[in-house]
């Protein structure tokens, strides 16, 4: 349904950018039609394998694969605004959401830790000691390397372009404007640039396959059954 815009909208700077980013979703959803349709079957893959976690007695670790999901949904919706450098902040809690269910799942004592983490001081410093994702990729590794080590790689990327506040995230937002009297440095809240662009849209699609995978070491013979593993390995022979 395509509703009216509500009075006064795109009348301040909020409505306004909401509105820019509304419509670089459009182009980017035109301009980049082969990606996004990559973004849609690895989405579609994404709510198979949640499916695939229905009714296991373990019930607590299931939790994480929803959040990485929905944090996964909303770096798409940033990438295709065309919001490059914040969309690596959501696309690591992704990751870590679908790492956090792995390993509590594989250690299913950690989920108390967990809940109990604010109780107190030391339930907490034993929840930053117990989680620490570094030690859960290496453990992720173990099981299988190919996969920890693309996360691996992943992981240290979304850090590097927009995570935390490094080089690469603000130098692929800056722009230099050379003056007669001197040189005017901007930060782009929304980019045009396209090798950041393909780059954002790609990554989100690694992300969300590793995510996918990493649910199919808790559910192995699940995914077997409906098929999933075969369509996992279908989609990622394009990365």
């Amino acid at each position: 349904m395509c509703l009216p815009e509500p009075p006064k909208w795109k009348e301040d700077a909020i409505t306004k950018f909401i509105g820019d980013v509304q419509h670089n979703a459009y182009v980017t959803f035109v301009k980049y039609s082969t990606e996004f349709s990559r973004l849609i079957e690895v989405d579609s893959l994404f709510r198979e394998a949640i499916g695939c976690t229905n009714n296991a007695k373990f019930w607590f670790a299931c939790l994480f694969p929803l959040k990485a999901h929905s944090a996964f949904l909303s770096a798409v919706q940033l990438i295709m605004g065309t919001q490059a450098q914040e969309s690596y902040m959501v696309m690591r809690g992704t990751i870590e959401n679908a790492l956090y269910g792995y390993y509590i799942f594989k250690h299913k004592e950690l989920a108390e830790v967990y809940l109990k983490r604010d109780e107190n001081l030391q339930t907490k410093r034993e929840m930053k000691k117990r989680f620490q994702n570094k030690a859960i990729i290496e453990e992720l590794k173990a099981d299988e390397m190919s996969l920890g080590s693309a996360v691996e790689i992943l992981y240290e990327r979304v850090i590097d372009f927009g995570a935390h506040p490094n080089e690469k995230s603000l130098s692929s937002a800056l722009k230099r404007t050379d003056l007669k009297d001197g040189v005017r440095f901007d930060v782009s809240y929304l980019t045009d640039n396209p090798k950041v662009i393909e780059l954002g849209l790609k990554t989100v699609t690694q992300v969300g396959i590793a995510c996918v995978k990493i649910i199919e070491l808790q559910f192995p013979e699940r995914f077997k059954i409906v098929g999933l593993s075969d369509k996992i390995q279908s989609i990622s022979r394009f990365f």
